[in-house]
């Protein structure tokens, strides 16, 4: 078990400077696009901070995720995708785990991390001047 670990850690962090590196750069830099999108949008709704309201309101939560997902859909795909191929090129296997792994991170803790913060940011452009700010 612990060199099935080892060897995880190993191939995962092999992906930082190996072949296709560079989508460790722009598929974070995606999630963050749509991060910010999302946040704007949030932010003229006047809609409460994403992660947040996702972890106090269970009611809300489906909601939250489906319009996370609609957002975030076709980029884990890719970044799923992504890391098939290489697992397959350069490790000449397949890991199903690694590969959700691997997409998770770079596509949505990016996202999730940001749009609530993103919100508040943008929440001050247009909130009235009267409006408490959240």
């Amino acid at each position: 078990m612990i060199d099935e670990f080892s060897r995880a850690i190993e191939q995962l962090l092999g992906r930082l400077s190996g072949p296709m590196w560079f989508r460790f750069l722009l598929q974070p830099m995606m999630a963050i696009f749509l991060a910010i999108q999302a946040g704007l949008s949030d932010a003229r709704q006047n809609k409460p901070a994403f992660l947040g309201e996702f972890i106090r309101n269970p009611v809300e939560r489906k909601q939250l995720m489906h319009s996370a997902w609609k957002q975030l859909s076709k980029l884990v795909i890719v970044a799923f995708l992504l890391d098939c191929i290489y697992q397959i090129v350069v490790l000449k296997t397949f890991y199903l785990l690694q590969a959700l792994l691997v997409a998770f991170l770079l596509g949505v803790v990016p996202y999730v991390l940001l749009r609530g913060p993103l919100r508040r940011v943008l929440r001050r452009k247009y909130s009235k001047p009267n409006e408490p700010k959240n």
